[in-house]
């Protein structure tokens, strides 16, 4: 999920909140929940813990960060031994990098997103050493968000350059493991 996807606005107004300011905060959907429950003063205490982290005190200061990175994807099950023929690739943001696991070529993408916003010239090939410091805070974060072995699997060997990595590339002939 590419920037143009991934990057939204989000719209939030009222009581306390500061009028006619903007704020360029790393969220994801899963903390949208905590924030509104947090600007409204409104405390719940449901059977799970929320997933997602609170971002309303930068709301309410009208400033400050979040998140140091984002993850955004689709659910993936595999069909037994089997990876998933067709998913959407995930894509891991900070205020500086994208990093896509797999791309459209069936290879890591990386962007410096700082003088490419939109994710249209990958670098990865250039800075194997930056991807693969993004692939380990990827994997990272699918651990810490409970993924299954068999999920972590698909993903499992950290790029190497332009010669890809996880079991994922099978959809990508020209490649080979």
């Amino acid at each position: 999920i590419y920037p143009e996807i991934g990057h939204e606005l989000f719209l939030i107004a009222g009581g306390d909140i500061p009028r006619a300011r903007s704020l360029d905060v790393i969220a994801q959907p899963m903390d949208i929940l905590p924030t509104l429950c947090d600007v409204a003063g409104f405390t719940v205490k449901p059977p799970k813990p929320f997933d997602g982290h609170s971002f309303a005190e930068p709301v309410l200061k009208g400033s400050g960060e979040h998140r140091d990175y984002a993850v955004t994807g689709c659910y993936i099950r595999s069909q037994g031994a089997n990876p998933p023929r067709k998913a959407s690739t995930p894509f891991l943001v900070t205020a500086h990098w994208g990093y896509a696991p797999v791309g459209a070529l069936g290879h890591p993408e990386l962007y410096d997103l700082t003088v490419d916003p939109l994710a249209t010239k990958d670098i990865a090939a250039d800075n194997g050493e930056m991807a693969k410091t993004l692939h380990e805070l990827f994997m990272a974060y699918l651990s810490d968000h409970r993924a299954s072995e068999e999920f972590l699997s698909l993903w499992e060997r950290a790029p190497d350059g332009d010669t890809g990595g996880g079991v994922w590339a099978i959809d990508y002939p020209e490649k080979t493991l």
